[in-house]
């Protein structure tokens, strides 16, 4: 996965530059912390933090701490230029470090790093140990709909068939310009609510995706009426249970 690290450090370095795309402003962002449910005084662990973003967001939503790990040294220096009192970052990698207990656990693009099915166990078994009895994970599939565009800066294209395992070569626009490539990779919702459930989570939901005020506001109704009707991701939450609830 070096080359794929690669790619996502050129892509923060890019997003520093030039601004973040508004739809991970303004709905990504915002839609993982609001399904993370109440972070006020909450310790968070946030996997794959890239530029840090969504930490922030965290503390800027009350969370009393934030633990941000990723495995590129280069996204960990440039989030760290941003500034945030409250989030410690750390070098690591997520799928195979022991992961520090947490009461939530934002996960938004780890699926991109896991090949195959067989990989989704592990890592939400890992999470499920990391988390406090009634923690919550929050994590973000990629839901390719070939169909879409890349109006809002990202176009997916689904490299084989709609089955587990298949790769997904994500390209990443800015103004019509093509930026970089990333690799994720297809799992189907059903295999992602299986094995959750399989690993012992509870209360498993899909939810829709939010849009900020401030980027209707920004950008217009209309924007983000197209947007939401072809997001390409689906946003699911699982929780820990309390033994009596197994």
């Amino acid at each position: 996965m070096e080359r794929q690290d690669h790619t996502y450090s050129q892509l923060a370095r890019i997003y520093r530059q030039s601004g973040v795309n508004p739809d991970r402003k303004y709905s990504i962002v915002p839609t993982v912390v609001q399904i993370a449910g109440d972070v006020v005084g909450k310790h968070i662990l946030n996997l794959g933090a890239g530029n840090g973003d969504f930490a922030r967001a965290f503390i800027a939503a009350d969370a009393d701490r934030v633990t941000a790990i990723d495995r590129s040294d280069i996204q960990i220096t440039l989030a760290k230029r941003e500034g945030a009192l409250g989030i410690k970052y750390m070098l690591g990698d997520a799928l195979s470090m022991r992961l520090p207990d947490a009461d939530i656990i934002a996960a938004p693009w780890m699926l991109d790093f896991i090949p195959r099915v067989s990989g989704l166990f592990p890592f939400f078994e890992r999470c499920y140990r990391s988390l406090v009895v009634g923690g919550r994970l929050v994590t973000v599939a990629n839901l390719p709909d070939e169909s879409v565009e890349h109006t809002y800066g990202i176009r997916k294209e689904l490299l084989g068939p709609k089955e587990d395992g298949t790769p997904i070569k994500v390209d990443f626009f800015r103004d019509g310009k093509f930026l970089c490539s990333i690799d994720s990779v297809y799992f189907t919702p059903e295999t992602i609510v299986h094995t959750l459930k399989e690993v012992g989570f509870v209360n498993v939901q899909w939810h829709d995706p939010i849009v900020h005020p401030d980027g209707i506001t920004d950008l217009g109704q209309a924007y983000w009426d197209t947007y939401l009707q072809g997001t390409e991701l689906g946003y699911v939450t699982a929780d820990k249970p309390h033994p009596k609830e197994r």
